[in-house]
C-alpha cells in the first residue's frame, strides 16, 4: 500500500488514560505520529479508516497451545498449512496479531512461521505488551467497537468486537471481514487436512 494510512477520530490511550478525538498517522510498517484530528487532514493519496470514537489500542499476542497441539499429530505440509491458515485467520478476526512462541524447532516451525506471515501475524518469543499505541512502534493495531470509552469501561476492552485489524501497516479485517481470505474457503480447507490426517 502506498500512502499514508490515516486513522481518524478514534480513541487511543496514553498510559491507560483515554485521549478522544486523536488521529493515528501510519507510514509503511510504523506509528509515525498521533495527533488531534482536527490537526490531522486526510491528503491526496491517503488511505483513510473513519474510526468514529472506536478505541485503537495494540493488538493481542496469545499462547501457541492450539499451534502445539497440531504440531503433535504426524500431518504432511499441506494439511499443516491448511489448518495453521485457519487457526491464524480466526484468531486475526478477535485481533490477535501475534502467538507467543513455544513451538520447537525444525520443519513444522518454520511451515507454521511462514503460514503466520502469510496471514499477516508474527511468532515471536513472549514480551511484555502496552494497549497503549506508541509512535515509532510497528503498527500491530486493533479497532474496537467500544466509542469514546470512560477509564471504567476499558476492562471491558477485551470482550468488544474487533472492527478493524492492522499488522505491520496493512489492513487485515475491515469492519469484521478479513481483507485477502474467504474464511469459508479456509475453513473447508481445515475440515478437509482434518479428515485426511
Amino acid at each position: 500500500m502506498e500512502g499514508r494510512l490515516l486513522i481518524k477520530n478514534c480513541t487511543v490511550l496514553n498510559d491507560e488514560d483515554p485521549r478522544f478525538h486523536q488521529a493515528v498517522i501510519i507510514e509503511g510498517k510504523t506509528v509515525r505520529a498521533i495527533t488531534d484530528d482536527a490537526a490531522s487532514p486526510v491528503l491526496p493519496g491517503d488511505w483513510e479508516v473513519a474510526a468514529h470514537g472506536r478505541l485503537l489500542i495494540t493488538g493481542r499476542t496469545v499462547p501457541s497451545d492450539t499451534l502445539r497441539l497440531l504440531m503433535k499429530t504426524p500431518r504432511t505440509v499441506p494439511q499443516v498449512q491448511a489448518i495453521a491458515r485457519w487457526i491464524f485467520a480466526q484468531q486475526l478476526l478477535s485481533g490477535v496479531v501475534s502467538v507467543r512462541d513455544a513451538l520447537s524447532t525444525g520443519a513444522g516451525r518454520e511451515v507454521i512461521e511462514q503460514v503466520a506471515a502469510e496471514v499477516g501475524m508474527s511468532v515471536h518469543p513472549p514480551k511484555e505488551s502496552t494497549l497503549d499505541v506508541i509512535v515509532g512502534s510497528e503498527a500491530n493495531l486493533m479497532l474496537l467497537d467500544l466509542v469514546e470509552p470512560s477509564p471504567t469501561m476499558l476492562p471491558l476492552a477485551w470482550d468488544a468486537s474487533v472492527a478493524w485489524v492492522i499488522t505491520s501497516g496493512i489492513v487485515r479485517v475491515r469492519e469484521r471481514r478479513l481483507v485477502s481470505f474467504n474464511m469459508t474457503d479456509l475453513a473447508r480447507a481445515a475440515s478437509l487436512a482434518l479428515q485426511e490426517s
